[in-house]
């Protein structure tokens, strides 16, 4: 229900008449335009509806800017038209079915006939652009199609905002513009003013509230007859007057104009950077009466131009590129007139590549794609001010790795341009290689340290099956590996007093090498370099023998891993003044004399894991000499001199899980050896012991604990000492591997045969039983002989 009330007043008569010549006409309601549109063609025509007065296209983002034109509407309030009311009765009384039609109420069939939340611009502003219109005057809007609506000056401009409201042209809708969804855009809308209605509504069921509807009635109040529009020429509707892919509007006057002199554009002064002189046939009093010049659509003040007798001049700031320019000139009393000025431009420079990164060498293909026909090239590959290549489409191979800035300068007879790229071309380390050494020849090389010399960082070097004598210096990152593992490929040392491979940079491996014969250095040493990286390198599945030293570490960071060091002078595995390696898997063994440890951590070897190795039959397993904060964990130390030894105040060290078996002396307090480190391992460790699992603090395990086990847990019920007040708490009752605790077999100390002796007479038998002692002495087994 409308709060608001109009009168039925004068024009039911005129009412009625009207219904008759539209049944005739049968006027329907628009179809759909074909497709959305972008953009407005403006035109004011004279009094013989051909001679264009003025003339503007503009696209919807030139509409949304409102410093080019006033928008209306703020996105969130919708608009609603009114649809036919099909009303047939009284059949009797034309009158009153014609005032019943068109729904003074304005409470029917308005409800489904949504606009949307819509954004525009006032049908007057946009008239405004060409010239206005004044009240004798008629305007088209028209659609894609060619469906048009004409409406009365009044209409557009005497508009009551209170309402029928403005006939705004609608560029977005809900979010969405005519090239992102809003199909039936642009479109015109009349912006009602707000009306009270009850609801909900018959058909959509919104509730009450105040709702802009442009009603019937609004508009028969607002329009001439002429303008109304009906549904099958008796049901008035505005829904019908809503013209949707709005493409033109036409003004159409009765204005007599007069002829222009033609323009003519200018060739001689016509690049960019120059100022444009128009010229024509003077006539004063044309051009007296310009009042507006446009260029490509866009008006410009009268600081870019000025007027002289034959001859308009438009400043350089107007054509800021080289194109093609629509001029046109309005003045008033005369119809339009346009002219195409042309500004031509040096070269503008601008090149692609096929490639911008890539190994070296890295050969590039450059495409010239400048534009404004250069005649010259000067191409500059590394932006170091010399000219490489003066070719159109030249290619270039960079050899070197690093980033490139590429310039190109091109010329003409109207100037030069230039194009840099910065950072254009990367070239990066060629892609791994692998190579291939041989002793015997046919492969890539016959000597390792030749390979390695001529590899580049990040390739393999696989070595065949062979013997090669030779000391290696390994200075670049590489993967040096046998092809068939240690027992198949012997290095021994050329010069005994060489490292047989030394290693002075990072990310290098060393894998399934025999490696001898450095009896006074190493077979296999990690070092440093000042000012070179080192570390990360992974030395793994190589047999050490008869050096000084099997694998001495002096960088960080690295793995050491199944390796097997024997027969050394002095050590097997040396760190020494190196942090965070880890040494897991190895096997060190008869490694015999004054000084020889089989895994040695020195001076400041801190925070390094050695884990799951064998020491076995040496003069020490293990030596910790001012190393701190290392975790030395599941080890096997057997038959050795002296199985640990702690020394120069080593401290924060933890012991766990190690296996001390059968060594003349399990744990050796060396010179100020008598420093805090654990013996167990700090948090609770799952494991099985004899069938069961179990979850406590472990130690290691003693091969010459006494102590009992009466809960059977596995873990001895008193502290076994390893140096001075230092206590393994939880010594294990067995050797640890793997998660399970094995306790050491027990040997039989005898055996005792039930009965005695007795004498049998011939086919008499007798039942023995042997006795083993003790009870629980493993491998019981027991064989009669007679």
């Amino acid at each position: 229900m409308l709060v608001k009330k109009k009168g039925w007043g004068k024009f039911l008569a005129i009412a009625l008449i009207f219904t008759f010549l539209f049944q005739c006409v049968g006027m329907i309601v628009p179809e759909p335009a074909n497709a959305a549109s972008t953009e407005l063609t403006i035109t004011k025509y004279a009094g013989d509806g051909k001679t264009i007065i003025d003339q503007l296209t503009v696209d919807y983002h030139w509409l949304m800017d409102s410093d080019n034109i006033p928008v209306l509407g703020d996105g969130t309030t919708r608009y609603y038209h009114q649809g036919p009311v099909f009303i047939d009765e009284p059949a009797d009384d034309p009158v009153e079915l014609e005032r019943l039609r068109w729904n003074e109420e304005e409470d029917r069939n308005w409800d489904t006939k949504d606009m949307g939340a819509v954004k525009g611009n006032n049908l007057k502003d946009l008239c405004n652009l060409v010239g206005g219109m004044v009240e004798s005057d008629e305007v088209q809007i028209k659609a894609t199609d060619g469906f048009n609506k004409k409406f009365a000056y009044k209409n557009v401009y005497n508009y009551d905002p209170d309402r029928e409201g403005p006939m705004v042209v609608c560029w977005y809708k809900d979010g969405l513009y005519p090239d992102t969804g809003y199909t039936d855009g642009m479109r015109l809308v009349w912006f009602a003013a707000a009306s009270s209605k009850v609801g909900p509504t018959d058909v959509a069921g919104l509730p009450s509230g105040d709702y802009h509807v442009f009603g019937n009635w609004e508009w028969r109040e607002a329009a001439d007859p002429e303008y109304w529009y009906y549904y099958s020429g008796i049901y008035p509707t505005t829904t019908g007057l809503s013209v949707q892919n709005v493409a033109s509007i036409n003004i159409y006057s009765n204005e007599t104009v007069l002829t222009p002199p033609d323009l003519t554009a200018d060739t001689e002064d016509n690049q960019i950077g120059q100022a444009v002189d128009i010229t024509f046939t003077d006539d004063e009093d044309w051009r007296t009466a310009i009042s507006r010049i446009r260029v490509n659509g866009r008006e410009i003040d009268g600081e870019n131009y000025s007027l002289s007798p034959g001859k308009i001049s438009i400043v350089a700031d107007v054509f800021d590129q080289a194109g093609e320019y629509n001029i046109a000139v309005i003045a008033e009393g005369y119809s339009m007139v346009t002219v195409t000025q042309s500004m031509a431009s040096g070269p503008v420079a601008a090149f692609t590549v096929d490639k911008t990164s890539g190994p070296a060498p890295l050969t590039v293909q450059f495409t010239d794609e400048s534009t404004e026909n250069p005649t010259s090239w000067a191409w500059d590959f590394d932006n170091d001010g010399v000219v490489d290549s003066t070719e159109q489409n030249p290619s270039y191979e960079y050899t070197a790795v690093g980033t490139y800035t590429v310039k190109l300068t091109v010329s003409n007879d109207l100037g030069s341009d230039e194009e840099i790229k910065e950072d254009y071309i990367t070239v990066t380390d060629p892609a791994p290689k692998t190579w291939y050494v041989d002793d015997s020849g046919g492969a890539d090389f016959s000597q390792i340290q030749d390979a390695v010399t001529a590899a580049k960082a990040g390739d393999t070097i696989i070595v065949k099956d062979g013997t090669y004598t030779e000391n290696i210096t390994v200075d670049k990152s590489l993967v040096i590996r046998s092809e068939n593992g240690a027992g198949q490929t012997l290095v021994q040392a050329a010069a005994t007093n060489l490292d047989v491979f030394k290693v002075t940079t990072e990310n290098v491996t060393i894998d399934g090498f025999t490696i001898s014969g450095s009896t006074s250095k190493t077979g296999i040493l990690l070092t440093r370099v000042t000012g070179q990286p080192s570390g990360n390198c992974t030395v793994t599945n190589n047999l050490c023998t008869n050096n000084n030293e099997g694998i001495s570490i002096l960088s960080s960071n690295n793995t050491i891993d199944n390796n097997t060091c024997t027969l050394s002078g002095s050590y097997g595995i040396n760190l020494n003044n190196t942090t965070s390696n880890t040494v897991t898997g190895n096997t060190c063994s008869n490694i015999n004399g004054s000084y020889a440890y089989a895994i040695y951590l020195a001076d400041n070897a801190d925070n390094n894991t050695v884990s799951g190795n064998t020491a076995d039959s040496n003069s020490m397993g293990i030596r910790v000499k001012a190393a701190d904060n290392n975790t030395i964990t599941a080890n096997t130390l057997s038959n050795n001199t002296v199985g640990i030894e702690l020394a120069t105040k080593p401290v924060g060290n933890v012991f766990y899980l190690n296996n001390f078996i059968n060594n003349g002396t399990q744990v050796n307090e060396g010179f100020n050896g008598n420093t805090e480190n654990s013996w167990n391992s700090s948090t609770v460790i799952s494991y099985t012991y004899k069938g069961t699992q179990y979850n406590n603090q472990l130690g290691n395990y003693w091969s010459n604990y006494t102590g009992a086990d009466i809960d059977g847990d596995g873990i001895g019920d008193t502290p076994y000492t390893t140096i001075a007040s230092y206590m393994d708490n939880y010594p294990l009752m067995g050797s640890w591997q793997d998660g399970v605790i094995t306790p050491p077999p027990v040997a039989v100390s005898g055996v005792s045969i039930s009965e005695g002796n007795q004498e049998l007479e011939i086919g008499q038998t007798i039942q023995l039983t042997a006795v083993v002692e003790p009870e629980d002495a493993t491998n019981k087994n027991v064989s009669w002989s007679s």
